[in-house]
């Protein structure tokens, strides 16, 4: 189980309809990926997508970033517990934001159709 402090972000998560949570964490003990999470924080508990990694798409800077299925609200929130349930796939670079979005619905039904079987 991991815990960190959440951090801004520059917003990109939310104009694709993907918000996610940027994290104050030097590495993690797995390789970059995206992987299933499961989050807790404020009396949620609930799974999520988390991208480790350099932002191949964006600018290369390494980041760990979850996205909360089924969660919208992200007013407020200032320290996130996770854990790593399975690796979904590689970090890709992708050739425009539209691709990027379509990635995470593919990521997104992954995890939906892996929770469903476990």
């Amino acid at each position: 189980m991991y815990s960190s402090k959440v951090i801004s972000g520059n917003q990109l998560g939310r104009n694709i309809g993907f918000p996610t949570f940027n994290l104050f964490l030097n590495q993690l003990s797995v390789e970059f990926g995206v992987y299933l999470v499961s989050v807790s924080f404020q009396g949620f508990d609930g799974f999520g997508l988390m991208h480790y990694g350099p932002r191949k798409s964006v600018d290369d800077k390494v980041s760990i970033e979850i996205h909360v299925i089924n969660y919208n609200s992200f007013e407020d929130v200032f320290e996130l517990n996770f854990e790593i349930l399975t690796k979904i796939r590689e970090v890709k670079k992708f050739s425009n934001l539209s691709d990027l979005k379509n990635q995470i619905m593919i990521d997104k039904t992954f995890a939906l159709n892996y929770l469903e079987n476990i």
